[in-house]
């Protein structure tokens, strides 16, 4: 099941995007695009053809990762997990879309966003 699982990954650190796409690949997962800003993430959720979102939330750009998956509420369910360098960036779960499902804070471990991933779509 978890290799039919889309992943936009949304992170303005290309080093980072890249290890992360490493590693979730090396898991299993499918990483179908990268992107920088939370612009282009509305544009590619739009489009439809994910099943989650992986979303830092200081990102380049005009808007952050938490505008963006406001944004994408609006018209997409897709799940989003949000990363973050700092703890206290991290949304409150009162203050955080409705279709986040994890926060982690970075540097991501795989074997945390694995848990996350394998939880959510593996029940």
């Amino acid at each position: 099941m978890k290799a039919e699982v889309r992943i936009l990954l949304v992170e303005d650190e290309f080093l980072i995007a890249l290890n992360l796409e490493q590693e979730l690949v090396g898991i299993g997962y499918r990483v179908i695009k990268i992107v920088n800003n939370g612009e282009e993430a509305i544009e590619i959720t739009m489009l439809g053809d994910l099943d989650v979102i992986l979303m830092d939330i200081g990102l380049a750009g005009s808007i952050d990762g938490i505008e963006a998956a406001r944004q994408i509420e609006l018209f997409s369910k897709t799940p989003i997990i949000f990363m973050s360098g700092y703890a206290n960036k991290l949304c409150e779960s009162s203050d955080c879309p409705q279709n986040s499902i994890g926060y982690l804070t970075k540097p991501v471990f795989i074997n945390d966003l694995k848990s996350i991933l394998d939880t959510y779509f593996m029940g």
